[in-house]
Parts: structure tokens; C-alpha cells; sequence
């Protein structure tokens, strides 16, 4: 029956339009717009999650603009070795040093001595604060599959070497409750940058994890 109206009218009856209809088409463009505005953001919070599947620089750009959005963190990225990444203050000092890469296993030795490497490489001391950020356990089928702690061990080390561990997974859950107003930008920065360990977030709260 529409198909058959639709061949039917010419254009120009469209011209002509009731007081009611013209409202009923600004209000449905009204939500057009509403509806774009909406998916929008929606997509934006499908990017973030690309967190917990990438690697590579991919996971870099994520990453850092996570940290970036939701933190007010912004690192410099090493244009030669794009897991490596740095903090700096406003005289272009070096605070903290980053490396975010992403794996199959979870946390290894390995990678804790890769940011202890990363320092060495910039000529820093032990003290400066080494941040490992990881997407764990990349063949997970499942988010609760994914969902493994580092083994003590590794932490235990981490705390030794001045190496603080993050899960991506973390990450976000640490953003979700910064958007949430459950944790404040201070309190996460002051967290991964003040001792080694492994950030545990979940529920409405996070926790320090230094004895595994």
C-alpha cells in the first residue's frame, strides 16, 4: 500500500504540510540527531575495549588514550620501540617509565626485567617508578577466562624490582570507576607510580597487591 502511495504522489505534495506534522518531523529529526550523538560515544566505548584484545601499537594507541581520557595522563611514546613509553614532568624529566604490550600467557619474569631494561636504557635509577601494563591472557574465550591474577611470584618480584603491574582489563575497570566517581584521577595516578605491585580493581574499589 505505501509502495503504491509513494508511486502515486508526486513530489510537490510533500510542499504542503499539516502544523502537527511539521512538528512530528522536527521532533523525529530531533532524535535523529539524539540517536547519531548517542552511537557516537557508544563507539567510543567500543575503542576503548580494544584494550583487552589488541597488541602492538594498536594496543599502544588505546592505551595511552585511556590513560590520557580518563586520567589526565599523557605519555610519550618511543618512536623506536613503540611498547616503551615514559612519563615526564613540565622540565621534560623522566618520572616513571611505561611498557605496554600484549601477550597469550600472563605476567612472566621476562617482562618485569623488560622495564627494568627500559630504565637502564635511559640511564635512570632503580627508584624511578616502572610501569608494566599488559593485555593478559589474549587467547581467552571468555572475559572470565580472561580474567587471571598475575601469580604471586610475580609479584613478589614486580615489588622487589619497583615494577607495577596492570592489567588492561584493570584499566578499564579502574576508568569505569573514575567516570563512576568511585576513584578520583589523584588516587590512580598516586597508585601505579608509588611502589611495585599489582593493581587490583573490581567491584566499587581498588586494591595494592604487594605479597601475591
Amino acid at each position: 500500500y505505501r509502495e503504491r502511495i509513494k508511486k502515486a504522489f508526486p513530489e510537490w505534495v510533500a510542499e504542503y504540510r499539516f502544523g502537527k506534522e511539521s512538528e512530528l518531523v522536527a521532533k523525529a529529526e530531533d532524535l535523529r540527531g539524539q540517536l547519531l550523538t548517542l552511537e557516537s560515544e557508544i563507539d567510543l566505548y567500543k575503542q576503548y575495549k580494544g584494550a583487552l584484545c589488541f597488541r602492538s601499537d594498536p594496543l599502544v594507541r588505546v592505551v595511552t588514550e585511556v590513560l590520557h581520557d580518563f586520567f589526565g595522563i599523557d605519555l610519550e611514546v618511543d618512536d623506536k620501540c613503540v611498547e616503551d613509553a615514559a612519563l615526564k614532568d613540565e622540565q621534560g624529566n623522566t618520572v616513571a617509565v611505561f611498557e605496554i604490550k600484549g601477550v597469550n600467557g600472563n605476567f612472566t619474569r621476562q617482562n618485569v626485567n623488560q622495564v627494568d631494561s627500559h630504565r637502564e636504557r635511559l640511564n635512570l635509577p632503580a627508584t624511578t617508578p616502572g610501569v608494566l601494563i599488559m593485555n593478559t591472557i589474549m587467547s581467552a574465550e571468555s572475559l572470565a577466562d580472561k580474567d587471571q591474577i598475575p601469580h604471586p611470584d610475580i609479584i613478589k618480584k614486580a615489588v622487589a624490582d619497583n615494577v607495577f603491574l596492570v592489567r588492561t582489563l584493570d584499566l578499564l575497570r579502574c576508568a569505569d570507576l573514575c567516570q563512576r566517581g568511585k576513584l578520583n584521577k589523584e588516587e590512580f595516578r598516586a597508585s601505579i607510580l608509588s611502589r611495585g605491585g599489582w593493581l587490583k580493581a573490581g567491584g566499587d574499589k581498588i586494591e595494592i597487591i604487594t605479597d601475591g
